[in-house]
């Protein structure tokens, strides 16, 4: 099989880094084994035995001045720039690398797709209280259980909260508090999106209440639909588009008013991104228990107070 890691190569000008070093991991909290270190030129690596379960890090070496950079965080091995990869945002607006950079498309996806397709797409939940649910799932609060679900499992997946492209343990934020309105923040050990299921680190008290800050989307983000993986390689493209467009709009002046003309190409993705939403949006989301739930989620109400 083999997995494919691609990076950007730092810019600090302090430090002149030469090498880079490559770690891998069988899981994110485990131990990371060094199994490569090539020039600094070259930003990418193939593990010819790495597979979807393997986890990666990297980090930089100035070997003139015994320099060390942070380590990368965890990368999963295949798992997409957010909920696509580069490559489906080339196939999508057929730009080419000599247009636009691998390291371009990447900043566009983490700094403005992301946060706006999550937007669009998610609904946040503040402090839902956990409660009893149906048998399999009583959430019991008893010194001695740790796994809770959220009560939007049956019909939605758990969401990116924090807009990282990843959904873990940092996107369900549970609140202990106990008859005197104490709060303490619990640490989440492991989050099942899929399964609208989180895992605490340690069982909380019987005699304490439990609240769950978190979001939830029509599917999945943990493993990327393919429709979800569309809109978002449409939606990068939209911006990528006006980027490259920027220096190149027309204005003209009806009086005193300018008006400028926006991109032709960052609106016929952009529409076509809001086709996609739609669907994304209208579609049956989760076959549970043999019955398909369909659902249309209304844009008005961003924020629930529970």
């Amino acid at each position: 099989m083999g997995i494919l890691l691609r990076w950007k190569i730092p810019t600090d000008s302090d430090v002149s880094y030469d090498k880079t070093y490559i770690y891998r991991s069988d899981s994110k909290n485990g131990t990371y084994e060094q199994i490569a270190v090539q020039n600094i030129s070259d930003n990418t690596y193939f593990d010819k035995n790495g597979t979807t379960s393997h986890w990666y890090k990297i980090r930089f070496y100035d070997s003139a001045n015994d320099i060390w950079s942070d380590y990368s965080d965890p990368i999963q091995g295949g798992s997409f720039s957010f909920y696509c990869t580069i490559e489906d945002v080339r196939t999508v607006s057929g730009l080419s690398e000599s247009e636009i950079s691998d390291s371009e498309l990447y900043n566009i996806m983490q700094r403005i797709a992301l946060p706006q397709i999550n937007a669009d797409l998610n609904i946040r939940v503040i402090r839902e209280k956990i409660e009893y649910i149906d048998e399999t799932r009583q959430n019991d609060i008893d010194s001695n259980n740790t796994t809770f679900y959220v009560k939007n499992w049956k019909e939605f997946y758990i969401g990116d909260l924090n807009n990282d492209g990843i959904v873990d343990e940092n996107d369900v934020i549970v609140y202990q508090v106990d008859a005197n309105g104490t709060e303490t923040q619990l640490t989440v050990n492991t989050v099942y999106p899929n399964e609208g299921k989180f895992v605490l680190d340690s069982a909380p008290e019987g005699d304490k209440d439990l609240y769950v800050t978190y979001c939830y989307a029509p599917v999945s983000e943990s493993d990327p639909h393919p429709l979800l993986r569309a809109a978002f390689a449409t939606l990068v493209a939209a911006w990528a588009y006006t980027r490259l467009d920027a220096g190149k709009l027309k204005s003209y002046s009806i009086g005193k008013l300018r008006i400028a003309k926006q991109s032709d190409a960052f609106v016929t993705f952009y529409q076509k991104y809001k086709q996609l939403l739609n669907e994304l949006k209208s579609k049956p989301i989760k076959k549970i228990e043999g019955q398909s739930v369909y659902e249309l989620l209304t844009p008005v109400t961003k924020v629930r107070q529970i």
